[in-house]
């Protein structure tokens, strides 16, 4: 400080700001877009893609309805950021504005509120009449007026003393120069706890940002742009590669590793199942079925629903939720 080197919070509060808008603004433009238009186009598009057969129509319009219902969730953790994130730049602009350092220039002119080309005559007349409006004494309970007052005074020593005149001309300030100083856009409560923030930032730098990185990348490096698992799609080319056959493909998509999860892993669920599909005689179809990977639980379930989907066999509707 003594060097004339200081910590501007102005500043700060400014770049912070600026650093959060670039994020919360595009970011607000998308969701908006998606919320009036976007996903009605994408839901459209989806249907569109899908078989025209009633039942995945329905399917389509079910799935479609319900994204649309987490979509318009509030408290998703995106929404709740985007909203805490306009928060944060609207308390910034408050302190900005509050900030000496971000007034407006001096203008003896637009204080008086007279014209340029206004007279010694006008000059006075102004200062006569707004010292009375702002003087402190009958604004008892105006904190504003007295800072309006000393602004009127000096507005009126600018236009008619002859230093305050001259001082105004050539610094645009009636009290003459005023001392320059450099302040680092940092917040000056720096001053008192320097080494304790610079830790913190440092160990958000060094340990906070790569892991979550790292957090996105695992979740996310064995997708494709199109959410599809890379392990499906491989094991797609695979099959695709080596067959064409309906029972091969309708395998393969029962395979997908996106289905994992649906995995009941109770065979007595599924044996009245598997006897409509043994009675109407698809069995002999599951088992010219050839398969490029181990048989895993949610496999054999999926196969012998999309089997009986297939013939238009009776399917219970626990089963039919799967499809």
């Amino acid at each position: 400080s003594d060097a004339g080197v200081g910590y501007d919070d102005a500043s700060f509060y400014l770049f912070a700001m600026a650093m959060l808008s670039l994020v919360t603004v595009p970011w607000t433009i998308v969701k908006i877009w998606k919320l009036v238009k976007g996903r009605d186009q994408e839901e459209k598009e989806n249907l569109r893609q899908r078989c025209g057969c009633r039942k995945c129509q329905e399917k389509g319009q079910a799935v479609a309805k319900q994204k649309k219902k987490s979509y318009n969730t509030w408290a998703r953790p995106s929404n709740i950021f985007v909203f805490v994130s306009w928060i944060l730049i609207f308390l910034l602009l408050r302190e900005i504005r509050k900030s000496p350092s971000f007034k407006a220039p001096f203008d003896p002119f637009e204080i008086l509120e007279i014209s340029k080309s206004a007279s010694d005559k006008e000059i006075k007349g102004a200062y006569r009449r707004l010292s009375k409006l702002t003087h402190p004494d009958r604004n008892p309970n105006n904190p504003e007026a007295a800072e309006r007052f000393m602004q009127v005074t000096k507005a009126h020593q600018a236009l008619t003393d002859p230093v305050g005149k001259e001082n105004y001309q050539k610094y645009g300030n009636p009290d003459g120069p005023i001392r320059s100083s450099i302040n680092l856009a940092l917040p000056s409560v720096m001053e008192d706890h320097g080494n304790l923030l610079l830790m913190i930032y440092l160990g958000s730098l060094i340990v906070v940002l790569p892991a979550f990185v790292v957090l996105w990348w695992r979740s996310n490096s064995d997708k494709l742009a199109t959410s599809i698992s890379v392990n499906t799609y491989l094991y797609f080319r695979v099959v695709l590669h080596a067959s064409s056959r309906w029972r091969d493909l309708l395998a393969a998509f029962a395979s997908a590793f996106e289905f994992e999860h649906m995995a009941v892993n109770n065979p007595r669920k599924f044996a009245p199942l598997r006897d409509v599909v043994r009675r109407s005689g698809a069995e002999a179809d599951l088992k010219q079925i050839r398969l490029y990977m181990d048989v895993k639980p949610y496999l054999s379930e999926n196969i012998l629903i999309l089997l009986a989907y297939t013939y238009r066999l009776g399917i219970d509707e626990e089963f039919q939720s799967r499809l």
